[in-house]
């Protein structure tokens, strides 16, 4: 668990100086963060949402157990930086939009959706967030 994996977080902390958002790259870990953040501006983040993040990471992203829970170890590390994970939408969905075309963006909202609805009903701040989102990416 997340014991095991601290010497290669630590690892890839040393490696560099960048901090929080400015260390992503992959779109995979942009749309994870955001995945995270849509749970995260509802209240707690429960096993629940973990688990289901690592599902649709594993299915949307074709990643094994082991990459999708380090991607959701990792966003939770870079979230946990931001005083508000809407100030992730910006520079993460600039990131997915630049790497992907409108089917996967398409794909990645019905994601955040299953995220939501884990919830129940969306709650405004999530609706804000998802606004936000879609705007960011051209989507209506």
């Amino acid at each position: 668990g997340e014991a095991a994996n601290l010497p290669r977080k630590l690892k890839f902390r040393s490696k560099t100086r960048k901090k929080g958002l400015a260390i992503v790259t992959d779109p995979r870990e942009a749309a994870t963060i955001l995945m995270l953040g849509v749970a995260q501006v509802a209240g707690e983040v429960t096993d629940e949402h973990k688990a289901e993040i690592r599902k649709q990471v594993e299915k949307g992203f074709d990643l094994g157990p082991e990459d999708s829970e380090e991607l959701l170890s990792r966003a939770i590390w870079i979230l946990s930086d931001l005083n508000d994970p809407g100030n992730a939408i910006n520079p993460m969905m600039d990131l997915i939009s630049q790497n992907v075309g409108t089917d996967e963006m398409q794909d990645f909202m019905r994601m955040m959706k299953v995220i939501i609805a884990i919830d129940g009903e969306l709650k405004p701040p999530q609706r804000s967030f998802m606004t936000r989102c879609r705007g960011r990416a051209g989507l209506r």
